[in-house]
């Protein structure tokens, strides 16, 4: 997003005064992981998760204008990214200190909320299917490895569990297996974009030899013509009205 854009996608999450909501670093990485998810997922479906609940009510159309043109605005701004493959993990980890460590928490909760959307596509509920890791594909067992990766720093504190106990590990110790799974990253999303890019493709070309036909080059439809569409209305009437 624009600078532009994040200012004003900020003041309408601030105008919601709503606790629940996600902050701008938690949205910018959900609809990071939105727009690479090779899968149509619906408004009415991911809005709800920015507010950890149902829409609320607004207070004002005023308001809901706000919010939804901000909202809408940052997807588009996400989505044309991905098209023109400028994507990229936001944070430049030569300089990372450990102010960025609570920013970066954020974007990775953000992201993998968004992957929670579609478990199936991105192996989130490999743990509930009568599934080995070990037997999934390289390609797959990447991608898990990536989203487990990232959710280490969207959900540190089971990360930290995993570690051992409290008397068994020092901080230090565990601030250098965060600057471990840290440094992995911005490779574990490339792999995700990378994986959901090569999805989308053969999802495209199974729909070309299925039902869905792109060929621009096939034969147009008189005006007088029945609208293919099974109407019983002319073309001109029906489909090619506009």
């Amino acid at each position: 997003m624009t600078e532009t854009q994040r200012r004003r996608l900020q003041s309408a999450l601030n105008s919601l005064n709503n606790e629940k909501v996600l902050t701008l670093t938690e949205l910018e990485g959900f609809l990071h992981a939105l727009v690479i998810t090779p899968d149509m997922v619906n408004p009415s479906e991911w809005i709800p998760v920015i507010f950890d609940t149902d829409i609320p009510e607004f207070e004002s159309e005023e308001q809901q204008q706000k919010f939804f043109t901000a909202i809408f605005d940052a997807y588009n701004a996400y989505e044309k990214a991905r098209t023109k493959n400028r994507l990229r993990f936001p944070f430049d980890l030569e300089t990372f200190s450990q102010d960025m460590l609570d920013e970066i928490h954020q974007w990775c909760y953000g992201f993998t909320e968004a992957l929670s959307l579609r478990p199936d596509i991105w192996f989130l509920d490999i743990d509930k299917k009568d599934v080995q890791f070990d037997d999934l594909p390289e390609t797959e067992q990447a991608v898990a490895v990536s989203v487990s990766t990232i959710g280490a720093l969207a959900y540190p504190e089971d990360f930290i569990k995993h570690l051992g106990t409290v008397e068994e590990i020092k901080d230090n110790e565990v601030m250098e297996a965060i600057s471990t799974v840290i440094s992995n990253i911005p490779a574990a999303v490339g792999v995700l974009q990378s994986y959901g890019k090569n999805l989308w493709k053969q999802r495209l070309q199974e729909m070309k030899g299925g039902v869905f036909d792109f060929n621009p080059k096939k034969k147009k439809v008189g005006r007088n013509e029945p609208c293919p569409c099974g109407s019983g209305k002319k073309y001109k009437k029906c489909c090619g009205k506009n």
